[in-house]
């Protein structure tokens, strides 16, 4: 037989991966798997009945294992208790249990991408538009992950559930903003925020003012710059952490000596930058989730959500609900939480009230964003003679959770570009 031809699985590893669990129940979270990863029928139920006996905080052994199956009449489904002893004398290598599940996860990855582009080769044959078809195959190789989980069927989704219960939830990320933190509870890691302003009030300012504050504090930040280059994210971000002119290092003014101390110490922060002309949202997600594979990335910064390239015949309203939708899909299938600065129409900027509908010229954006903060310049003049002063104030317009409608006075030095809500 061809080899193309023959469905991927790896039967051994199956059978490595569930006898390592015998051994070790510690390795069935370490295994981090979806039951219908497994290609075998019985290995299947079996992984299953792990997931419930780890639920209930019950060892989990022949014994147990046996009876729990008996119970639920899925013993002789699976081939008897003599097919579980033959589980635990596979003797698989505990400590290679990862590689076990990597080698089961990509073979199920494979069987699925071989059911989507199932599609896309009929469309080939089809002669359908080319456009179509391309994107149809970008979708099913960038995208998978994300489909895989949108969709959530028993006895799959009670499997997650049942294994995610065990499992300490994520603590909100802290911004650093200890009266944001407050009022918001920090950024919730499945959660798409937005921090809308009209053009030049600062935006990018305070995003990088939030990725400093959370890398300082051990978060692994990956920022997205779609506005300026890398040397020019890193001049703001040096004088930001070190309290220096922004405006003299970005003219190079500034002693490089005097500025060694802080650059070590920024270069100690766990922060990655992407900074690429014509990036699209799917660029987005292919790069968050390379990273993410290797562990890289706890924070996702897209600054801006505006300018992400993503074509659309559809008009410009369409095209930007696509794309916070996109990003919001992978926050939520991975539980990482993108910040993304956006614009606020002219009509907002005038008025000083962000409205969810100004956002961007698109309501929807703002109705698929968890969390809202509106950043905007306020005007102070005590009498009439006297000349205005700026007050730069951040307000929540949109919270999931709490802290909506607070209004704060943020901390802004001009000089060092530093931000700070008490």
């Amino acid at each position: 037989m061809n080899k193309a031809n023959i469905t991927p699985c790896s039967v051994e590893s199956e059978q490595s991966l569930l006898g390592c669990i015998l051994i070790d129940n510690k390795t069935l979270t370490r295994a981090n798997l979806p039951s219908q990863a497994m290609y075998d029928v019985r290995h299947e139920v079996i992984f299953r009945a792990m997931l419930a006996l780890h639920a209930k905080n019950s060892p989990i052994d022949l014994v147990t294992l046996s009876d729990f199956l008996e119970k639920n009449n899925l013993l002789e489904r699976v081939g008897g208790r003599s097919y579980l002893v033959e589980l635990t004398q596979v003797t698989p290598a505990v400590s290679h249990v990862a590689q076990y599940a990597k080698i089961v996860y990509e073979k199920f990855i494979r069987r699925n991408l071989i059911k989507e582009c199932s599609e896309a080769i009929q469309n080939i044959y089809d002669e359908k538009e080319l456009s179509e078809i391309t994107e149809t195959i970008k979708k099913a190789v960038i995208g998978y992950h994300q489909k895989n989980y949108e969709v959530s069927k028993n006895p799959e989704m009670t499997d997650n559930w049942l294994r995610d219960y065990a499992t300490p939830q994520k603590p909100n990320i802290k911004t650093g903003m200890n009266g944001l933190d407050f009022a918001t509870g920090g950024i919730a890691n499945h959660q798409l925020s937005l921090i809308v302003a009209n053009s030049n009030v600062g935006k990018t300012t305070f995003a990088l003012n939030m990725a400093l504050n959370m890398s300082a504090m051990g978060k692994k930040v990956l920022f997205f710059s779609l506005e300026m280059p890398a040397h020019e994210i890193i001049d703001k971000c040096i004088a930001i952490t070190g309290n220096h002119s922004a405006f003299e290092i970005y003219t190079r003014q500034a002693r490089q000596e005097m500025l060694l101390e802080t650059v070590f110490r920024f270069q100690e922060y766990p922060i990655t930058i992407v900074s690429k002309g014509n990036i699209s949202s799917q660029d987005v997600v292919a790069e968050s989730y390379a990273q993410l594979q290797n562990g890289d990335v706890d924070v996702i910064f897209v600054d801006y959500l505006n300018l992400l390239n993503d074509r659309s015949t559809d008009g410009e309203v369409i095209r930007l609900t696509r794309i916070a939708q996109a990003l919001k899909n992978f926050s939520l299938t991975y539980n990482i939480p993108i910040i993304s600065p956006t614009q606020v129409d002219k009509e907002s900027s005038k008025s000083g009230v962000a409205r969810l509908e100004n956002i961007g010229g698109a309501k929807a954006i703002g109705d698929t964003a968890d969390l809202v903060l509106y950043l905007y310049e306020k005007e102070n003049r005590e009498s009439l003679s006297e000349e205005a002063q700026t007050e730069l104030r951040m307000k929540v317009v949109k919270s999931r959770t709490s802290g909506k409608f607070q209004d704060f006075s943020v901390n802004f030095d001009k000089k060092s570009l530093k931000m700070n809500i008490e």
